[in-house]
Formats: structure tokens, C-alpha cells, sequence
């Protein structure tokens, strides 16, 4: 009888977290479970699958060939026709909730930046690290149980102003620091915030009265007070008194008052 049997080889999906497998390979035996319909016991199925996933994502999965074994091991597949699903292998992305830092000050003239950060929930896989590079030529290396971040730029302030604190993270695998693996990770930020306060100087200048008498009233004379923080390194204070009144009435005996760096310029 030439007539061939038919059967019917249902693949099943793979699921999988990247936490728990970062490759999935189809031809490897014990990857994709399948069931056989149509084939009676006496017989022996292998099948040669094609389909393979790195990292998180998804891959097809299809059917190359199969082989089928009488109960001697007999080479009997010339007697079968066999359809096959096609299958998908996925790997689910890793959670991570990272939450950065928060800092603030009082305005100095020097930047504000604030690179730490916890991760609240989730993991790094083994062999996963965290690197964290700033734009000011520093490398600053953080280690945990199961790896390090790396932070290739940062938020950072240097005048009075309130921001986010956003870090660009991405992750890399420890043994070569090569590998962009920052895919393999659903990351969730809450981010701290930077914070510059302005100075606040307090300046009082003296009053004077006189009679009409064709000539300026003036008064040079002032006292300063700073009332929050302090002057940056290097930087120095400018009070110039400007008040004048000639002719018979009020005047606000007022100020310029300006703050300079070490270069000169005006801050």
C-alpha cells in the first residue's frame, strides 16, 4: 500500500521573561513542546525546527523536516505527509522601576547635578552592569548584586531654576561593556528634581533731608544684608547708590546692585 498516512504536528508558543532566558533556540530538543496527531504509538517522531531569539522580542518558529522511527528504528518517513503550525518564541522584556535622585542649593555659580538613583522594583540579570558616565570626564562605577546602570548624560542646572533630575540610562554586559542590552528592559522612571534658589540680598541705603537750595540731595551711604546662601567662590558684589533729588519733593534713595564672577562678568 503507497497510500501515506497523514499526521499533524502542532507546535506550541514559548513564553518566556529575559529575567529567566536571554536566548530561545528552536532547534535545541526540549525548546518548543509540540503534540502529534494522527501518528500511532508504535512510532517515533523527531522533528528539525528552525526559529532562534537573542534578548527580548519575538522569533517565528517553523517546521524544516521531520523524521519518522518504526519500533526497530527503522527510517519509515516516506509513509507520511505531515503539516505543521508555525509557532512563536517571545521574551518579555524585564521590568525595572528606577527612581533618581533629588538635590538643591542655593545659586553659587557651580552646576548642580545629582547622578545617584535606587531601583525600587525589579532586577538586573547576571552579568548585566550599570556604567555611569558624566559629561565632565568622570566614571563613577556603582555595584550591585546583579550588575550596574550606565548613565551616558544627566540632567544639570547652573543658573536658579527647577527641573527634572532625568538620567539616559542604558545597560551593558559586564564582561566585554559592549553590548546595548538596554532593550531587554521595560524601564519605568520617576524622576527627583534640581533645584537653584536665587540669593536674596538685602540692601537698605540711608535717607537725608535739607531745604531747597538749587544743589543735588544725595546719600551714598548702605548696609547689606544676605539673607539666604552666599556669594560662589570668586564672585563679588556691586552696590551702587543712585538716588539724587534737586528740586523740592521725594525721592527713592535707590540702588544697582549687580554680582560679578571671577571673569568679570556679570552674574
Amino acid at each position: 500500500d503507497n497510500q501515506k498516512i497523514d499526521i499533524e504536528i502542532e507546535l506550541a508558543d514559548r513564553i518566556e521573561c529575559i529575567s529567566d532566558y536571554s536566548v530561545l533556540d528552536a532547534s535545541e530538543e526540549g525548546t518548543v513542546s509540540y503534540k502529534v496527531k494522527g501518528l500511532s504509538s508504535k512510532y517515533k517522531i523527531e522533528l528539525d525546527l528552525f526559529g532562534r531569539i537573542e534578548g527580548a522580542g519575538s522569533a517565528l518558529v517553523s517546521l524544516t523536516s521531520f523524521t519518522v522511527y518504526n519500533a526497530d528504528g527503522v527510517d519509515v518517513t516516506k509513509k507520511f505527509n505531515a503539516t505543521c503550525n508555525v509557532a512563536t518564541l517571545r521574551i518579555y522584556q524585564s521590568k525595572l522601576t528606577i527612581k533618581t535622585s533629588s538635590a538643591e542649593k542655593f545659586y553659587d555659580g557651580e552646576y548642580l547635578y545629582d547622578i545617584n538613583y535606587e531601583i525600587l522594583s525589579g532586577e538586573l540579570r547576571d552579568g548585566d552592569i550599570i556604567v555611569m558616565c558624566g559629561d565632565f570626564g568622570e566614571v563613577l562605577r556603582s555595584f550591585f548584586a546583579k550588575g550596574h546602570v550606565y548613565i551616558d548624560n544627566f540632567s544639570q542646572i547652573l543658573k536658579p531654576a527647577t527641573v527634572e533630575n532625568v538620567l539616559d540610562i542604558k545597560i551593558t554586559d559586564a564582561e566585554t561593556q559592549t553590548q546595548d542590552l538596554t532593550d531587554n528592559y521595560l524601564i519605568k522612571f520617576e524622576n527627583g528634581t534640581l533645584k537653584i534658589t536665587s540669593v536674596q540680598i538685602q540692601v537698605e541705603t540711608g535717607s537725608a533731608e535739607k531745604y531747597y537750595d538749587g544743589t543735588p540731595l544725595e546719600n551714598g551711604e548702605y548696609k547689606y544684608e544676605i539673607k539666604n546662601g552666599e556669594l560662589g567662590d570668586g564672585h563679588t558684589l556691586s552696590i551702587d547708590v543712585i538716588g539724587s533729588i534737586t528740586n523740592p519733593g521725594t525721592a527713592i534713595n535707590d540702588t544697582i546692585v549687580k554680582v560679578f564672577d571671577e571673569n568679570g562678568e556679570e552674574v
